[in-house]
């Protein structure tokens, strides 16, 4: 089965620095009163479900927390990467030379070692700034690291982050730049708020049933020209199974990477005027708007659509229908190939 999207509804470049912070709603889990805007009083209760994956919460300052944002490398030369099967949420956008690199949200789940990091993008902002919390990267060409700034979120690289970075022996520079969630919460100093749901979830025992979904087993999509992703669903985990330019795509020291909803979101890319320190052309996902989505969830497939109508704002995902969808609760990547980009079903 092939699927060609049509081109986004609208399009909004991103490289502007003006990007604002998103403040999320902070669930308290004290469950007192406490004051809120006008000096009244509100009763907040504990967060039963983490807002990013829709599992139930066990420990309860895990659920509070900020999320982190980290961008990691996908060059063959990065894989294994560590953490990715930590995250939350993963997005994957197409970089310079037809390859991908991801941004790795993490909330409920600590990775002890993450990476490895790698350089912010000028999509960046739009994608990690509706988290808020923290962000970790290699610094970047200067108004892409302006504009990530300017979101507000709290930006570590290794020139300000003291421990929270480091420097592996058994790699090779650029491919060595390592992290920690927990170092980067004590970088941090504490505090913030815990972000907003990325979608509806499904309670435990509910399925995935939307009307116009049908039965798949098997994904291959090329992301990026010299990028190409396959996941294959595993009924009995509930899970995608991930694999890279053919290759099954494990974490180090862990298994193979599978998240339990991957989403494909169509979206233009369009050259910033800028090129990397290799000479190739530096490009911006237009991530403001709305476009073509396909959703792979429970060994089905169904086509969908994205919306998101600022930079600070969380996507929105619907049925062809506009009907807002409910997600499986548990890990989701969301792919960001160019319109245009055919994929592959069985």
């Amino acid at each position: 089965m092939k699927f060609a999207p049509t081109r986004p509804l609208r399009r909004s470049s991103l490289s502007a620095l003006g990007v604002l912070c998103l403040v999320a709603t902070a669930c308290s889990s004290s469950g007192r009163a406490q004051l809120g805007t006008g000096g009244k009083a509100t009763t907040t209760t504990a967060p039963k479900f983490f807002p990013l994956t829709g599992l139930t919460v066990v420990d309860q300052s895990a659920a509070s927390r900020p999320a982190i944002t980290v961008k990691i490398e996908n060059s063959p030369a990065s894989r294994p990467q560590a953490g990715l099967d930590k995250a939350d949420v993963v997005f994957e956008a197409v970089v310079e030379g037809g390859q991908t690199r991801f941004l790795a949200v993490f909330q409920s789940t600590d990775a002890d070692n993450a990476g490895p990091v790698r350089s912010v993008r000028p999509s960046d902002p739009s994608i990690v700034g509706p988290f808020g919390g923290i962000v970790a990267y290699s610094g970047g060409i200067d108004k892409f690291v302006n504009a990530m700034k300017a979101t507000g979120l709290k930006n570590f690289d290794e020139t300000n982050a003291g421990d929270a970075f480091r420097r592996r022996r058994d790699k090779v520079a650029p491919h060595n730049l390592y992290t920690s969630t927990a170092a980067l919460y004590v970088a941090a100093g504490g505090g913030g708020n815990p972000p907003p749901k990325f979608a509806d979830f499904l309670k435990p025992g509910e399925p995935f049933a939307p009307v116009g979904a049908v039965p798949v087993t098997h994904l291959t999509l090329g992301i990026g020209s010299s990028t190409t992703v396959d996941y294959d669903w595993n009924a009995a985990s509930g899970t995608w199974l991930r694999a890279t330019d053919g290759r099954a795509h494990s974490a180090e020291g862990g298994g193979q990477l599978a998240p339990n909803t991957v989403i494909v979101q169509y979206v233009t890319y369009q050259a910033t005027g800028e090129v990397d320190t290799t000479g190739a052309v530096v490009s911006e996902a237009n991530l403001v708007g709305s476009g073509d989505a396909v959703v792979f969830a429970n060994g089905t497939m169904l086509k969908a659509r994205w919306n998101k109508t600022s930079a600070t704002a969380m996507t929105k995902w619907t049925d062809m229908n506009n009907a807002p969808l409910t997600l499986p609760a548990g890990r989701t990547w969301v792919e960001l190939p160019n319109v245009g980009a055919s994929f592959v079903t069985r």
